[in-house]
């Protein structure tokens, strides 16, 4: 693409992700989006601690920073790309064509009923979002880690701690894994999975 392109490109995402911010602050989390690094960060973590054949369930896609990332690398048929926001959703079906875009809330999907391994991706901004919503959408994404050991959770998050709240006698792990520097602000890679 040229430059000129991408730079329009990066204006109109930038504007569209700032807009949907001032207007729902709690849903969006950010004032722009992720980075192409964050983006890249969260793809190598996905391959290296994903189980191969898993589904790959993208949650809080926002404008599709990351999205674009998954789409590079994963086949359609592996992707399920999920937004809450109907505006975001409607743009990241016309980016992406071809690949299954759900709109709705994460913890409505269908796919927490089906036993094949999971790869959760999430852009979701625990630390803003009401707490009983924070709540529901952890004890679902837990509920996925229990089901099949080789689920594993992917989040980022701008602070020092775990962005997802743990009970202390839980069988979920997280762990910091990787960092994004080249993002604004930096962000910090966790990934949560079941240790039986």
């Amino acid at each position: 693409m040229p430059p000129k392109n991408k730079l329009s490109r990066l204006v109109k995402e930038t504007a569209g992700f700032s807009y949907e911010f001032i207007r729902h602050p709690k849903g969006v989390g950010s004032v722009i989006p992720s980075s192409r690094m964050l983006a890249k960060a969260m793809r190598r973590t996905a391959q290296k601690f994903g189980a191969p054949d898993s589904l790959i369930i993208e949650a809080g896609a926002g404008t599709g920073a990351i999205t674009r990332e998954l789409v590079a690398y994963f086949p359609a048929e592996r992707l399920l790309i999920n937004e809450v926001n109907p505006r975001l959703a409607r743009r990241l079906r016309d980016r992406f064509p071809g690949n299954t875009i759900r709109r709705g809330r994460v913890e409505e999907l269908d796919v927490w009923t089906h036993g094949a391994p999971k790869t959760i991706i999430s852009s979701l901004p625990f630390r803003s979002l009401p707490p009983e919503v924070g709540a529901e959408i952890e004890r679902v994404f837990f509920a996925a880690l229990r089901e099949n050991p080789a689920n594993v959770l992917i989040q980022f998050t701008y602070g020092q701690k775990s962005p997802l709240t743990l009970p202390p006698d839980t069988d979920i792990r997280g762990e910091r894994v990787t960092y994004a520097w080249l993002n604004f602000p930096p962000a910090r890679i966790w990934i949560y999975r079941c240790q039986k």
